[in-house]
C-alpha cells in the first residue's frame, strides 16, 4: 500500500483543523461562562469585607528561622508582613523564605529577604473584589496587599477568595 491520495490527506487535515477550531471555541465559551459566573459571585462582596488584616507581623530584625518557626510552621501562614518602628515595611512569602539556605536562616534577618513596601503589587481599598482577583491572576500571586491612603490596611488571599466562592456555591441552593 502506498501513501493515501493527496485529496484524502487534505480532507484529513481540514477535518482535524475544524475539530481544533471547534475545541478552541468551546473552551473559550466555557471560559467566558465561568468568567461571568465568577464575576457575578465576587461582585456582591466588598474588598473591605473580604480582606484580612495585615497579620501576621514580624519585626524586621527577627531572623528568618524565628519567623519560620513561629509564623509559617507555628501558625500555618504562607506569608507575613514585616514591621519596623510600628510601620509595615514589607512582605515575605514562602518563596522568599526558600531562597535562604536552611543553615543561613538563623543568621539572616527577614528584612534582608522581604519584598519592600514600594515593590509590592497592591490594590486600592476601593477596588472591586473582582478587580483584585484579576490582579492576582495577572501577577501570579497568592496574596495581594490592600492599600488605603498610602497605608497597607489588609491583604486578600487566594484561600479567602476560594472560601468566599465555596460559601456562595454551598448557599446557592439554600
Amino acid at each position: 500500500m502506498g501513501d493515501p491520495p493527496r485529496a484524502s490527506r487534505s480532507a484529513l487535515f481540514n477535518g482535524l483543523w475544524l475539530v481544533f477550531i471547534g475545541w478552541f471555541l468551546l473552551s473559550a465559551a466555557r471560559g467566558s461562562a465561568i468568567h461571568v459566573l465568577m464575576e457575578r459571585a465576587l461582585g456582591g462582596v466588598s474588598l473591605a469585607a473580604a480582606m484580612e488584616p495585615t497579620q501576621p507581623l514580624v519585626d524586621a530584625q527577627s531572623s528568618v528561622d524565628e519567623a519560620l518557626q513561629t509564623v509559617v510552621l507555628g501558625q500555618g501562614s504562607r506569608y507575613f508582613f514585616v514591621q519596623d518602628a510600628g510601620q509595615v515595611i514589607g512582605l515575605v512569602t514562602l518563596h522568599q523564605v526558600r531562597t535562604v539556605a536552611p543553615g543561613e536562616r538563623s543568621k539572616t534577618p527577614v528584612r534582608a529577604i522581604m519584598l519592600d513596601r514600594e515593590a509590592l503589587v497592591t490594590v486600592p481599598l476601593h477596588a472591586s473584589l473582582w478587580d483584585a482577583f484579576l490582579r492576582m491572576g495577572e501577577e501570579g500571586i497568592a496574596q495581594v496587599p490592600v492599600e488605603h491612603e498610602g497605608r497597607l490596611v489588609g491583604v486578600l488571599t487566594r484561600a479567602r477568595l476560594q472560601a468566599i466562592m465555596q460559601n456562595r456555591h454551598d448557599l446557592a441552593g439554600a
